[in-house]
């Protein structure tokens, strides 16, 4: 299963191609209030594609021996909690799918990362077809590529998917949040489960609660062969990143770190139980380090020499970092009960942000 949280360099690109349609370059109400719906509608665009995520989660592996029935599936429970600061603004979001298990979601590797305090390199991963048609697929699959965040197909991204809808089973309720259990329930296929009265997956940051456990609990009312099921999952204590220095950028911040020459990275806010994963991306690649949640890491020179930060961007006169930084804190628990074949809580904490080489970079 993709975990919703790396969906954020899928949200990264949305925010890039938004902020480039967003600046103004007069100071008057008129630009202010221009620019405050601009941002409200990326935010609006995050939240769209992280439900879209949770809500139909797809993999590259067919499923074969790996318990997956293709006469009984079961069920696929999948909610997230999750606040990120992304590019300077906090967000929090809580929200959940359930359908019928698909067969691409069982036997597949987890993302993985290094062992404890050490970083490796990943290059860029080209895109390769593995279905030239629904003929290579599974009877219940289909062959279709990948979209881009404009929701158009991404070259060489053809794979075989279940198109298996979302379904509203009645209210699920998740408790551990500052305000006691709250209830999420169904807002239509395209939305999955999200906070009843509020009909977004976007949750108020305040209703968050830290280094505590949350649980799930949810009681099939519409499904005959789903019954009960429940999970846990601890959230993380949320941190704060204090080195490198955030720079004000002129239209959202962003952090400098130098080609190939070793940085520190500092936070506040630990808890000592759960790792801190680094993924700094570029043009080439990414370099993946998981460390130990104790405030302090130094990304050596020896690690960031395979990594080449590409030189920001011009775009409408400004100068746009086009590399991203990503530090988060995560956890999953396991979703269970009669009928459910593949289920998960997770409950992770995300910090993003642009970065730059710099001027000698």
């Amino acid at each position: 299963m993709k975990r919703v949280a790396f969906l954020m360099t899928f949200l990264f690109a949305i925010f890039i191609l938004s902020c480039g349609n967003s600046v103004v370059s007069g100071s008057d109400d008129t630009d202010a209030q221009e620019q405050s719906d601009a941002d409200d509608e990326i935010v609006d665009e995050m939240v769209d594609e992280m439900v879209d995520e949770v809500v139909d989660e797809v993999s590259d592996e067919d499923g074969s021996d790996t318990g997956f029935n293709p006469d009984d599936p079961g069920y696929s429970v999948v909610f997230t909690v999750s606040p990120l600061a992304f590019m300077g603004n906090d967000m929090g979001i809580a929200a959940g799918g359930i359908s019928i298990s698909a067969r691409e979601d069982f036997g597949k590797e987890e993302d993985s990362f290094p062992a404890i305090d050490s970083c490796e390199f990943r290059a860029k991963v080209e895109h390769v077809k593995e279905c030239l048609s629904s003929d290579d697929c599974a009877p219940e699959q289909v062959c279709e590529p990948d979209t881009n965040a404009s929701g158009d197909p991404i070259a060489n991204s053809d794979r075989c998917v279940t198109k298996n809808p979302a379904l509203d089973v009645g209210p699920v309720t998740i408790a551990g949040f500052n305000s006691g259990p709250i209830t999420f329930v169904f807002q239509g296929a395209d939305k999955g489960y999200a906070q009843e009265g509020s009909g977004e997956a976007e949750i108020d940051m305040s209703l968050i609660a830290f280094n505590t456990e949350y649980t799930l609990v949810g009681e099939a009312e519409t499904v005959d062969d789903l019954g009960r099921f429940e999970g846990t999952s601890y959230m993380p204590e949320r941190f704060i990143i204090t080195e490198p220095v955030t720079v004000a950028g002129t239209s959202f911040p962003f952090m400098v770190i130098k080609n190939k020459t070793a940085f520190s990275l500092k936070w506040t806010g630990t808890d000592g139980k759960t790792p801190v994963n680094i993924t700094l991306t570029g043009e080439n690649g990414s370099l993946v380090c998981q460390v130990n949640d104790d405030g302090e890491f130094t990304v050596s020179e020896a690690d960031m020499m395979p990594l080449l930060l590409a030189a920001d961007q011009d775009m409408v006169g400004m100068k746009i970092p086009s590399n991203q930084l990503e530090v988060q804190k995560i956890s999953k628990g396991v979703v269970s009960g009669d009928g459910v074949t593949r289920g998960e809580l997770e409950t992770s904490v995300l910090f993003m942000t642009m970065v730059s080489p710099g001027e000698e970079g």
